[in-house]
């Protein structure tokens, strides 16, 4: 006859090995979710984007009045077409006391001097009109960019409310357009995602002109050029010729000693 405890010691130990059994199935099947939920192109990673997308676009969405509470719309466009005004009645572009200025329309001027003669005739526009246009060109070169790196329409309103984007298409910061530029030179949409695109020979002049469009106007951003030039030179230089050409042409009408100012007010804006 075989003992009671034996027969207990037996089936706890069957038990045991049944619940440990039952573990490790659980954690293998948390691991196998996990790496579905992570690799990319899975139904479950897709999901995943899907509901991440929605939570963040819509908390973004709530945002937007906060954005327009303390950012007025169109004050990156209004900046510098005030100093265009300044100027072409003969007032200084550059003026020391503009950093002293810590909000509003009256900020300094950072943009570089060949930029005034061009937004001349601009400034002399109704201000409304001129506004309105721009944010809608910055809107479209927005959905452009997103495009361009292969989101679906969908979730391009949501990402348009991300607030990096948002402020930039509440205040008509150029630097929307900027992206788009960059978004140009490096990348193309391909199969559903977007890869990098080819620097082709037949593409040198557009290259050169894309690379310099992303810094023209803020110098720190120019890094396009030193990067495609490794891979066509002779793109590089087509862009540097193409702003030096802008530059160049533009000087009749701004002189040289702005550009002194232009350095100084840089200096002070880089020394707070």
């Amino acid at each position: 006859m075989r003992d009671p405890g034996s027969e207990t010691g037996e089936l706890a130990q069957a038990n045991g090995r049944t619940s440990g059994g039952s573990r490790r199935q659980a954690l293998a099947r948390t691991r196998a979710f996990s790496k579905r939920l992570f690799e990319q192109g899975s139904v479950a990673n897709g999901r995943l984007v899907v509901v991440t997308f929605l939570f963040v676009g819509v908390a973004c969405l709530f945002g937007i009045d906060e954005l327009r509470a303390y950012m007025p719309i169109g004050i990156d466009l209004e900046i510098p077409l005030r100093a265009v005004s300044h100027w072409a009645i003969g007032g200084p572009a550059y003026p020391p006391s503009a950093m002293l200025v810590q909000s509003g329309p009256d900020l300094p001027y950072l943009y570089p001097p060949f930029l005034l003669p061009l937004l001349s005739p601009i400034a002399a526009l109704p201000r409304d009109v001129v506004t309105g246009v721009w944010l809608i060109l910055g809107l479209l070169g927005a959905a452009w960019t997103c495009r361009r790196l292969a989101m679906p329409w969908p979730a391009i309103p949501l990402v348009l409310a991300w607030p990096p984007f948002a402020e930039g298409l509440i205040t008509g910061n150029i630097q929307i357009l900027s992206f788009a530029a960059f978004a140009a030179l490096l990348c193309e949409p391909a199969g559903g995602t977007f890869r990098q695109r080819a620097f082709v020979p037949a593409r040198d002049a557009l290259n050169g002109v894309l690379a310099g469009a992303v810094g023209v106007l803020k110098v720190a951003q120019l890094l396009t050029v030193p990067y495609l030039a490794r891979r066509r030179p002779w793109a590089a230089a087509i862009g540097i010729v193409a702003m030096a050409v802008l530059a160049a042409a533009t000087l009749p009408l701004t002189g040289l000693d702005i550009y002194r100012d232009y350095l100084a007010q840089l200096k002070r804006a880089a020394d707070p």
